[in-house]
């Protein structure tokens, strides 16, 4: 009867040991991803000439809107 008990016990600790650990990746994965991202938005802000404009929504259906300014027709390019 002991070893049913504890055969119950063992397999709550390593239910509960499995979850925590998925949700450990899963943290891990969403920090590289955000990482990531930042990266990515420092390079975008970085490349813009003067005048540019960034605006960045969250990845919960949103998108990132980049405003650069036009060339006038005097100017030339280079």
């Amino acid at each position: 009867m002991d070893s049913v008990t504890w055969g119950w016990i063992g397999l709550a600790v390593v239910a509960k040991a499995s979850t925590v650990l998925a949700l450990w990746i899963r943290l891990q994965w969403r920090v590289r991803q955000e990482q990531a991202r930042g990266e990515t938005l420092v390079a975008l802000v970085a490349a813009l000439p003067a005048g540019g404009q960034v605006r960045d929504l969250r990845p919960d259906g949103s998108c990132c809107t980049l405003t650069v300014p036009s060339r006038k027709d005097g100017e030339r390019r280079g």
